[in-house]
């Protein structure tokens, strides 16, 4: 129950390892006296009703720095547009604010960056495809945004290949599902994975994201590196659903919703043994529902509703867990 600002006097113990505000009631802008404490390791302002610009210099200011979290408050202006090849940066969350304008390229130096939230601002740019050289990506939200045009997916063999969660939903984007990405998607490939939470064990410091799993929006306070999600929906995509999907059998969570999609439901989704939230509703999709997706016998939520389908609905196995609805 924090109120008021930020103290200078905080932002004068040069030796402060960690800073964590988060979850107060404080109000006011972030002075570019923090860009002084050079030890940090840890900055985390996040939940808080700070406004003004973010420093600048917090892009570059401390070799040391692992988390920068300052989602949800409301920050304007832009991303910092300069981040250090130097640094260990391995969490970065701006989601919920109102930064503008574009995602500045300096984010590939972060070569150690797992996760990626700029969900919830009003980022008005194309896809940023750099961040596929990043080796370590394991999140990377986008969603609510004003991003637009082609998302091409890349043609070599270490884009995105750590990737677990992939989210660019509601914003503008068009063309083509981004195939390319999915044949590279090779953690979303591999179930046989060890369940542990992702953050920093020194300092018990838990990462979280804020994501919408089978059609509600969570805070997800810890993360499992078991959870693999992408959610794509509320865009403009077009074309059919692409056969390498079915490549990603860890894959839970599968978001196609409220696009321009075409073509059949491809049967090669009943590769995909661990879902458990499938939703193609409300595209222009046509033909049957297949009835080898029967044999998802983890599937909970299930939606194609909003489409141009016809035929009977199949029946059997794990359908047979669903109500009427």
């Amino acid at each position: 129950m924090l109120h008021g600002s930020i103290p200078s006097s905080i932002l004068k113990l040069a030796d402060l390892n960690v800073l964590i505000l988060s979850s107060n009631k404080l109000i006011g802008e972030v002075s570019s006296a923090v860009c002084k404490l050079n030890s940090l390791q840890i900055l985390d302002l996040s939940n808080n009703s700070l406004n003004g610009f973010i420093p600048q210099c917090l892009g570059n200011f401390s070799n040391d720095l692992s988390v920068l979290h300052l989602g949800m408050n409301n920050f304007q202006g832009t991303i910092p547009e300069t981040f250090s090849a130097r640094g260990s940066l391995r969490y970065l969350n701006f989601n919920g604010n109102q930064l503008q304008r574009r995602i500045p390229l300096s984010i590939s130096n972060c070569r150690n960056l797992e996760i990626l939230d700029l969900g919830n601002n009003n980022i008005d740019d194309s896809f940023p495809h750099f961040l596929e050289t990043l080796p370590e990506l394991q999140i990377l939200i986008l969603k609510s945004n004003k991003l637009h045009g082609f998302v091409k997916g890349s043609s070599t063999n270490y884009s995105f290949s750590k990737l677990r969660m992939f989210d660019l939903s509601d914003n503008m984007l068009s063309g083509p599902l981004p195939s390319g990405y999915f044949n590279n998607f090779k953690a979303m490939m591999n179930f046989d994975v060890k369940m542990e939470y992702m953050g920093q064990p020194n300092y018990s410091y838990d990462y979280s994201v804020s994501l919408t799993l089978k059609g509600v929006v969570i805070e997800l306070v810890r993360i499992q590196t078991l959870l693999t999600t992408i959610d794509l929906s509320g865009n403009k995509f077009t074309g059919e659903i692409p056969q390498s999907i079915g490549k990603l059998k860890a894959l839970k969570l599968l978001n196609l919703s409220h696009n321009q999609l075409t073509g059949n439901i491809q049967p090669s989704l009943r590769e995909l043994s661990n879902l458990e939230s499938l939703d193609l509703s409300s595209n222009f999709l046509v033909g049957r529902i297949p009835m080898q997706l029967t044999d998802l016998t983890f599937l909970q939520v299930f939606r194609v509703s909003d489409n141009r389908l016809e035929g009977p609905i199949p029946e059997g196995k794990q359908f047979n867990t669903f109500d009427k609805s």
